[in-house]
């Protein structure tokens, strides 16, 4: 185990020398009415951004209640001030660092639940390294009003950690702590909940009835928190979308197929895309996408009644339950790749579980010295790539120049680029 956090130490280093080019990244999109022009966070005055959603925006269309994100960019703003993004890109950063670590813990824990399981020290290890570098993370942490995604993840993560490995929070409900967090940081948090339940179902009382009774009081807490929610939103706020839910719905489906092809070739990465609402059940996009999620959604369904390939089940309805907030309710875009960030953590633990139940069933060829040093030079190469990558996706949000230059080259049928 010593050994484990040493090379999780090493990831951790590796991945602030291939973030140290975005510090001082510059403001985009909605960061101008968030932050910029933002008059409320240029006081410290942190009870009233819990008591008042229209601190969180200077416009009052986009004006939710999410105190957290507001506190943490007074905070940020009372130490940079209006031009310097340092100390914002500095704390983002930081929560992402955190969010790692976190992956790892809650990651060996799960693996350490399938029978028979070799290596799951490493395998959670080249997990993490993946998590840390890969490049589609790098248009959540350097969009810094999408901290919401990131910091909100973190604490769903830190709740999950302190319910499955720390029996005193457990029994205490200390984990509601960090998830009430998270949902006043973004109510896509919520997903919380229902993560919980599969959690339980499928590692703990394996019953429904005995899980659903077993988070008889996180299901209080988490109707608490959207009723708190409800009653503080701003009457102003618009989800943004001017499209037909119908169309909007449509499309989702493309969407996650989008995502998919994204997690493992992340080639068609953009700040901002110049997609189409699909309107017709024959457009060849809306057949893909339906496509490649009822393909998820049954092979999700066949792994989680196979005791090996459970943990890949519980990974696959991660991904597909922490993307519906986000494909139910029409949005200004149609497709965002910050909005990944939590979901993908559902296919990182699935591709474990897959690692897991390969190695399971080649031990042998596995406890080979060459095959071993093959597979550790595999990998170095693999995390290599995924680091420039990185280093060139922080590059193109340098600045205002060079994050809508790519759009024009990338979607050039989008009209702000």
């Amino acid at each position: 185990m010593k050994k484990g956090r040493n090379i999780l130490f090493v990831l951790m280093l590796c991945t602030a020398v291939v973030y140290s080019n975005h510090f001082d990244n510059s403001f985009h999109f909605d960061d101008s009415h968030t932050i910029v022009n933002n008059l409320s966070i240029r006081e410290l005055a942190i009870p009233k951004f819990f008591r008042d959603g229209s601190t969180f925006s200077s416009l009052p269309a986009n004006q939710s209640y999410r105190p957290v994100v507001t506190t943490l960019n007074a905070i940020d703003y009372s130490l940079g001030g209006n031009n310097n993004t340092f100390w914002f890109h500095l704390s983002i950063f930081a929560s992402f660092l955190l969010a790692g670590v976190l992956l790892f813990i809650f990651l060996l824990h799960l693996l350490n639940k399938i029978p028979g399981g070799r290596f799951n020290t490493e395998i959670a290890l080249f997990i993490n390294g993946w998590f840390w570098l890969h490049p589609a993370n790098a248009e959540t942490i350097n969009y810094i009003i999408a901290r919401s995604d990131s910091f909100s993840t973190c604490m769903v993560l830190l709740a999950l950690v302190m319910y499955c490995c720390w029996p005193f929070a457990k029994r205490f409900f200390l984990y509601l702590i960090p998830f009430i967090i998270g949902f006043l940081a973004k109510e896509t948090a919520i997903m919380f909940l229902p993560l919980l339940f599969f959690y339980e179902l499928f590692f703990g009382e394996k019953d429904v009835n005995a899980a659903v009774k077993r988070l008889i009081v996180p299901m209080l807490v988490s109707a608490g928190l959207l009723f708190l929610y409800k009653q503080m939103l701003p009457g102003s706020w618009q989800a943004g979308g001017d499209y037909t839910k119908t169309g909007y719905w449509m499309t989702q489906p493309f969407a996650v197929f989008h995502y998919v092809c994204n997690f493992f070739l992340p080639v068609n990465l953009v700040a901002d895309t110049d997609w189409k609402i699909i309107t017709s059940m024959s457009d060849t996009r809306f057949l893909t996408g339906t496509a490649c999620l009822f393909l998820l959604m049954i092979v999700g369904l066949i792994f989680s009644f196979k005791p090996q390939l459970r943990l890949a089940g519980f990974g696959i309805i991660w991904f597909l339950l922490t993307l519906l907030p986000t494909s139910v309710i029409p949005l200004a875009e149609l497709t965002n790749d910050h909005r990944t960030f939590f979901p993908y953590i559902g296919l990182f633990i699935a591709v474990a579980s897959i690692l897991q139940w390969i190695v399971s069933k080649k031990v042998r060829a596995f406890e080979n010295k060459q095959i071993i040093l093959f597979l550790q030079v595999a990998a170095l190469v693999f995390f290599g790539w995924l680091a420039l990558a990185t280093w060139q996706r922080n590059k193109v949000w340098h600045s205002e120049y060079s994050l809508w230059k790519e759009v024009t080259i990338k979607a050039p049928g989008n009209g702000r680029g």
